[in-house]
């Protein structure tokens, strides 16, 4: 009788701990093609990322204006654009902010020198999947995910994605 239990138990937390696993998974990461969604611009303008995925290489980065580590990471993000623009590569960060409305105050008082929309409704967040902010996507010209982490992208990173 003590046997059977033992090993029920142990198929019990067998099963969950698969189902834990799958659960947890990532479906938008390195390796996969990235997702198209729809987000808004400064103004509230309808954008895509389909404009770019597949033309451009590009730093998807999520982020909100009230996250401290979001904000110490702007100036790497203005780099970055300032040192590939001319590569091709496109910054654009995506605002989970609930609010459009704080984010022209934000920019201009970080000199942000990229692409900021704004996904107020968390359909680019849920499409990719984001649990933590920042969260930083490389996805280079034929549309796949070869970088994704909560850190700015290194230098050799990009390069590596460009190449």
């Amino acid at each position: 009788m003590i046997n059977k239990f033992y090993t029920l138990c142990i198929v019990f937390f067998m099963v969950i701990s698969i189902s834990c696993t799958n659960a947890t998974a990532t479906p938008r990461g390195e390796g996969d093609l990235a997702a198209n969604f729809t987000s808004s611009d400064m103004k509230g303008n309808p954008v895509s990322l389909g404009d770019y995925i597949g033309k451009d290489p590009m730093l998807l980065v999520f982020f909100a204006t009230w996250c401290p580590p979001c904000s110490r990471e702007v100036p790497d993000l203005n780099n970055i654009n300032n040192e590939y623009s001319e590569r091709g590569l496109k910054v654009v960060a995506v605002s989970l902010d609930n609010s459009r409305s704080v984010l022209p105050n934000f920019i201009q008082r970080n000199g942000i020198n990229y692409t900021v929309w704004h996904d107020g409704n968390r359909t680019a967040a849920r499409e990719y999947e984001v649990v933590g902010i920042p969260t930083n996507i490389l996805i280079n010209r034929e549309g796949v995910i070869s970088f994704r982490a909560h850190r700015t992208p290194s230098s050799k990173e990009i390069e590596t994605m460009l190449e």
